[in-house]
C-alpha cells in the first residue's frame, strides 16, 4: 500500500528530531541559551496586555489547549525563519556512490574467491558474505536513488506551520491564520509579520508536501509493479 501523509510526516519527524539533536551538539551551551531567550520572549509578550496576548486567548477560547498551544510556540525555537536548505545534497550522494563502487567491488571479490579455494566450507561462507554485502549495497542503492530524499529539506519555520495549523484547526474547527500570524511575528521578534505571509508561506509548504506525497506514491507504486510475482 502506498504511504499515506502519515507515513510523509513520520519520516519529516525524524529528519526534525536528528535536526535538533545536531543543533544541540554544534551549538552547545549558546544554542541551549538562545533557545531559552527565544521562549521567554514568547512567554513574556503572553502575559502582558496586548495582541499576542488576546491572540492566544481567543485561541484557548475557540478549543485550543493553553498548555500545548504554548508548547507549541516554545518548539519554534528550533526552528530558523530562514529559507530552507537541502536536507540531502549532491555531495552527499556522491560520497554514497562512492560506497557503492567499494561495496560492489567487494562482493565481485568475495565471488570470485569462493570459486578459486579449495575448500568447501570457506568457498560457501564466502558465497553468502557476497550476497549480504550485495544486499547492504542494493539498501544503500535504493536511497541513493530515491526521488523522496532527494527533495526532502531541513526543517524551518516555514515547514512547521502546516503542523500548527492542522493541530489549531483539529482543536478549534478552523484554521485561525491570524491569530497565528499574531503570535508567529511575536515569537519571531517581527510584529509586522502579517496574515497575508503565513497563508503564503502555508499554502507554499503544502504545495511542496503535496508534490512530495506523490512523488512518494509513484515511487511506491513502481516498485509494487516490479516485484517479481
Amino acid at each position: 500500500m502506498p504511504p499515506d501523509d502519515l507515513e510523509i510526516q513520520s519520516t519529516q519527524k525524524v529528519l526534525v528530531s536528528q535536526q535538533e539533536q545536531e543543533s544541540q551538539s554544534h551549538d552547545g551551551l549558546e544554542g541551549w541559551r538562545a533557545q531559552q531567550k527565544f521562549r521567554h520572549n514568547i512567554d513574556e509578550q503572553l502575559q502582558k496586555p496586548g495582541p499576542v496576548k488576546t491572540a492566544f486567548e481567543r485561541l484557548c477560547a475557540a478549543g485550543c489547549d493553553a498548555k500545548e498551544l504554548r508548547g507549541s510556540l516554545h518548539s519554534l525555537a528550533h526552528y530558523p525563519l530562514k529559507r530552507s536548505r537541502r536536507a540531502y545534497t549532491s555531495k552527499d550522494a556522491r560520497k554514497l556512490k562512492a560506497v557503492l563502487t567499494k561495496l560492489d567491488s567487494v562482493a565481485k571479490d568475495l565471488r570470485r574467491l569462493s570459486s578459486e579455494l579449495r575448500l568447501r566450507l570457506m568457498r560457501r561462507g564466502l558465497g553468502l558474505d557476497a550476497v549480504k554485502v550485495d544486499s547492504i549495497a542494493n539498501s544503500i542503492r535504493e536511497r541513493v536513488e530515491s526521488s523522496i530524499f532527494k527533495n526532502m529539506s531541513q526543517y524551518t519555520a516555514s515547514q512547521k506551520l502546516p503542523f500548527l495549523v492542522r493541530k489549531v484547526k483539529d482543536k478549534t474547527g478552523k484554521p485561525h491564520f491570524a491569530e497565528l500570524a499574531t503570535l508567529f511575528g511575536a515569537a519571531y521578534q517581527q510584529p509586522d509579520f502579517s496574515e497575508d505571509e503565513l497563508k503564503m508561506r502555508f499554502h507554499r509548504e503544502m504545495k511542496q508536501r503535496n508534490k512530495l506525497a506523490a512523488r512518494w506514491r509513484a515511487e511506491s507504486s513502481q516498485e509494487k509493479n516490479t516485484d517479481p510475482v
